[in-house]
């Protein structure tokens, strides 16, 4: 029970100040009420969302990285996914494209669907 408080107390608090901090920022730009603060709150969480893919995303992978087993039967199972992917949107694109004339919308649906339900497979015990 300890180490579960533990792990809480050390997880939480970064993210519950992260929020507020960004809660904080947001009621501030918008007191100010200049076109300064106004292009600046449209223009925020389109660096952050970049920002967070381009830098905390691969940080936190490196950091899994680090601390994950990596021996040759670890690879099996993403190697398989990624194997089992890449033949569905192949197929996928030759039944949705058969006469070249495929409308791209309803490919990108197709593919979010289909990399969407591999997650979840994967995901599953």
């Amino acid at each position: 029970m300890s180490s579960l408080i533990s792990m809480i107390s050390s997880v939480y608090p970064p993210i519950l100040t992260a929020v507020i901090a960004g809660f904080l920022l947001s009621r501030l730009l918008k007191s100010t009420g200049s076109t300064r603060a106004e292009k600046v709150r449209n223009q925020l969480p389109n660096f952050l969302s970049k920002f967070l893919l381009t830098v905390g995303i691969p940080i936190s992978i490196a950091n899994f990285i680090r601390g994950a087993e990596l021996s040759a039967n670890a690879w099996i199972a993403p190697a398989t996914a990624w194997v089992a992917m890449l033949v569905a949107i192949g197929f996928s694109s030759i039944l949705l494209c058969e006469d070249k004339a495929c409308e791209p919308k309803l490919g990108e649906a197709f593919y979010y669907l289909l990399t969407s339900a591999t997650q979840a497979i994967l995901a599953s015990p």
